[in-house]
């Protein structure tokens, strides 16, 4: 059996890790170095060029692909990333592609074919409804080329969560899955200094997904009431649309605007605030809600993304999508006194360390990919039903 072997090859894709602003960008990296400190785990991360500046304590092989801006740059078209995986794939024992719709995530079943090499699939959030309703040209494109039969044809699957789950069932795709969240790097504690203001922080891409419209017209109805709040809106986006975010914001009152955070300044940036609000439609996991928590912010939030557990927690608020709950939910939590608010800070960062140590991950994810290339007694974290 290969379980026998000291020594399992594991290749990993994602289309780009270099957009510090997105999910993946943190999450699969971080991921692949977790699996990688297991003994007997040997991971390869393949991915588009160019990399990300800050990879020094990078502890797997990285592969940065060519890519082509032929027929179109949004479809990621590598000619040598495919003959490379295809090389690769000869004598690997697992192919795990991350995200959707690209073409380095329609390769993996193509290279693989007449291998040993298993597929696993994790959507990155893809196959929810708002997702799969947005871009619909480059999906179309995307089947026809094949992303289709990856997933159909997948071993196994992976999800960040309950929700996506019962996606990834809801599209009909019946393999086993491997549900295992992100996990978090808890940054060291910073001293939480109080300004004359309060601040509510949304930190992230400025994107449709991300409810900002929503925020803005709670904003509407909150800033006259909280006149000690303050909100800022932290992270990059497209020109046109970040000019429509501050041509709506233009009418309100205490609304800052703020580029990109990178690195420290995005720890800077949480634990200066009082409250941390994500007001999307759709969140595979919604990473920051995890940054923010390690720094001891509470949070708000909506059930598009999976942290309805947050109550439980007493850790923050998970409310429907829309401007209409979000309101009373920002009203309670603005109205809340900051050593309650603290409180809720110091119930979140607990609840990181206890349950999403990457340590812990990393074993659990090599544990799967055992069980599917050597079988036997199977782990708890995958579900087959």
């Amino acid at each position: 059996l290969r379980s026998l072997q000291l020594i399992m090859k594991i290749l990993n894709i994602v289309p780009y890790v270099g957009n510090v602003s997105a999910g993946p960008s943190y999450s699969v990296p971080r991921l692949c170095g977790a699996v990688a400190a297991v003994p007997g785990m040997k991971l390869t991360l393949h991915t588009l060029a160019p990399l990300p500046a800050a990879r020094e304590e990078w502890n797997f092989a990285v592969q940065a692909w060519p890519r082509h801006r032929f027929p179109h740059p949004a479809l990621g078209r590598s000619p040598e990333m495919r003959r490379g995986l295809q090389e690769a794939c000869q004598t690997a024992d697992i192919i795990h592609n991350h995200s959707l719709w690209m073409l380095p995530n329609i390769y993996p079943e193509f290279v693989r074919r007449g291998t040993r090499c298993k597929l696993v699939i994790s959507p990155r959030g893809c196959l929810a409804p708002w997702a799969l309703n947005r871009s619909r040209w480059k999906k179309c494109v995307s089947r026809m080329l094949g992303q289709y039969a990856n997933l159909f044809r997948a071993d196994m699957l992976h999800a960040t969560c309950e929700k996506e789950y019962r996606e990834i069932r809801a599209f009909g795709l019946k393999q086993p899955v491997l549900i295992l969240p992100n996990g978090v790097d808890l940054p060291p504690e910073i001293p939480r200094t109080s300004g004359v203001r309060r601040k509510l922080l949304f930190l992230g891409r400025l994107h449709p997904v991300k409810g900002i419209e929503n925020l803005l017209a709670a904003w509407r109805a909150l800033a006259e009431d909280h006149p000690d709040w303050e909100l800022h809106i932290v992270g990059p986006g497209e020109p046109a649309y970040t000019a429509g975010l501050k041509a709506r914001a233009a009418r309100l009152p205490r609304v800052e605007f703020h580029g990109e955070a990178r690195g420290d300044m995005r720890n800077a940036e949480y634990s200066g605030a009082d409250l941390y609000v994500l007001p999307s439609y759709t969140e595979n996991f919604g990473m920051t809600v995890a940054e923010a928590l390690s720094c001891k912010t509470p949070v708000v939030t909506t059930d598009g993304t999976p942290w309805t557990e947050l109550p439980a927690h007493h850790a923050g608020w998970c409310v429907p999508v829309g401007a209409e709950t979000l309101i009373p939910a920002l009203r309670e939590a603005l109205d809340t006194p900051r050593e309650e608010l603290a409180a809720m800070g110091e119930a979140g960062r607990r609840w990181m360390e206890q349950d999403f140590n990457w340590n812990v991950i990393g074993r659990r994810t090599a544990a799967a990919y055992r069980w599917l290339v050597d079988g036997g007694e199977k782990p708890a974290w995958i579900r087959v039903d």
